[in-house]
């Protein structure tokens, strides 16, 4: 069994804890989806409560992913009206084509760096994306 600590966070089958204090034999674990503490033995049992909880072990995954990717730059200025154009689209992998018409729509896309004049950046950039 791991040690439990003051500070950290634990994942059980009803969400994750943190261990906000520990006392004798308990520990004092808060719920990020609840606001009152609970009471834990320092076995890893749940006491207190209204349902027994599974063992807890520490949170190993991380909070944040860093990663780099390359891709084909975007455009940066408004293509002329009538322009075709293409926006990636991460969830299949392949892009959208489009006709600059300079409304609300194509100036959200280029503000988002998501314009391309060809259709192969686009999709460059969003299998980038799904990596």
């Amino acid at each position: 069994m791991n040690k439990i600590e003051v500070g950290k966070t634990y994942l059980t089958a009803e969400g994750s804890f943190r261990c906000v204090h520990i006392e004798g034999d308990s520990a004092w674990m808060v719920s990020s989806q609840k606001a009152r503490p609970y009471k834990w033995a320092l076995d890893g049992r749940a006491i207190n409560l209204n349902r027994k909880y599974n063992v807890i072990w520490p949170e190993s995954h991380p909070k944040v992913i860093t990663r780099t990717i390359t891709y084909p730059a975007p455009e940066t200025e408004a293509p002329a009206r009538g322009t075709e154009y293409f926006i990636p689209e991460p969830i299949s992998g392949y892009s959208l084509g489009y006709t600059w018409h300079g409304d609300g729509a194509d100036i959200g896309y280029l503000r988002q760096g998501l314009v391309y004049l060809t259709e192969e950046d686009a999709i460059a950039r969003a299998k980038a994306m799904l990596e």
